[in-house]
């Protein structure tokens, strides 16, 4: 009966990556930067991020390394951002069946989706300036480029944040930890100031340092830490960073598992909200999602941080609130 399960399992992971081939093959997902990549292009670069998602359940951690770099290829290509939703379902499966190593994959999975998307901005943008190709976005900058990547690393402190709190309901910790803090309000606040200390701790450095590595990378075209805009921007992304592994903790604490944050969080940071803000009728609706909003924090020289903050503030608030209150009604 469990092989037969695993094996309908399976057939459906086929299904979905069929879906993840297919996705990129549609025009209005991929951003109009410079020339559009040629058919095959597409199809050989969307197969490879797509086909080892099939066998996920198998090999997790092989299948995700596998997909995060055919992933920053196609990105390099120029497929747009809905090659990231495969990312997204491999780091499920992993995240999910690896939570006795969540410190680990956590820096693993973040580290290197933060490394591959500065590479791929850095190689790309040198050698479009270099060249005077216009392949680049109208809008680029090295300032910007050295923050580009923060939105691909938060993938470790959202994984981080839904797991420290989740894996005590899972292996039943949460009994021992009333047991030495009866006061559940007490508990909460310590755990969640935990959290959001670890998060600024591993921000800050990450932060810094991957801006002075973007620019050392983009050599002659690269800028400075004090260039305008810049240390408003940084500061403003550490608090991004916070924040979002707040919010993916206050909303691990309303599930209580890890299975429903991991599915809804990690698409919604890699594409989904971004996918969303490429069509006209639902622009402006996805600048109120937490993400979206929280971008504008570590946009330099963005006019619309105060909203960006206020909006991504409101919406953790809101998580840790009813994370809460549920935790409050928990009876073991």
């Amino acid at each position: 009966m469990g092989d037969v399960s695993r094996r309908r399992l399976i057939l459906l992971d086929a299904a979905a990556a069929l879906g993840f081939a297919l996705l990129p093959q549609l025009t209005p997902v991929r951003p109009g930067i410079g020339a559009a990549p040629d058919a095959v292009t597409v199809a050989v670069l969307s197969l490879a991020t797509a086909l080892p998602l099939v066998v996920r359940r198998l090999w997790p951690v092989p299948v995700l390394a596998v997909v995060l770099v055919a992933s920053c290829a196609a990105l390099a290509a120029g497929l747009g951002p809905a090659v990231l939703l495969a990312v997204a379902h491999a780091l499920y499966m992993v995240a999910t069946t690896r939570r006795r190593q969540l410190g680990r994959s956590a820096v693993l999975v973040g580290g290197a989706s933060a490394a591959g998307a500065a590479l791929l901005t850095v190689t790309g943008g040198r050698n479009a300036l270099a060249s005077g190709t216009p392949s680049l976005r109208s809008d680029f900058t090295p300032e910007q480029a050295g923050l580009d990547g923060i939105l691909y690393g938060q993938l470790a402190l959202i994984v981080f944040g839904v797991l420290v709190v989740t894996s005590e309901y899972t292996s039943g910790m949460m009994r021992v930890s009333l047991l030495a803090v009866p006061r559940r309000g007490r508990l909460y606040a310590a755990k969640m100031s935990v959290t959001a200390l670890a998060a600024v701790a591993a921000s800050v450095p990450v932060t810094v340092l991957g801006y002075l590595v973007t620019q050392a990378a983009l050599g002659s075209h690269g800028s400075s830490l004090g260039a305008s805009g810049v240390p408003r921007a940084l500061a403003g992304a550490v608090v991004y960073l916070t924040l979002m592994c707040l919010f993916a903790a206050g909303v691990a604490a309303i599930a209580r598992n890890a299975v429903v944050p991991l599915a809804v969080l990690l698409p919604m940071v890699l594409a989904g909200t971004h996918l969303l803000s490429l069509v006209g009728a639902t622009r402006e609706l996805a600048r109120y999602f937490p993400d979206q909003a929280g971008n504008e924090l570590l946009t330099v020289r963005s006019p619309h941080t105060a909203f960006g903050f206020t909006v991504l503030l409101a919406w953790t608030v809101a998580a840790l609130g009813w994370g809460w209150a549920r935790q409050r009604r928990w009876d073991g």
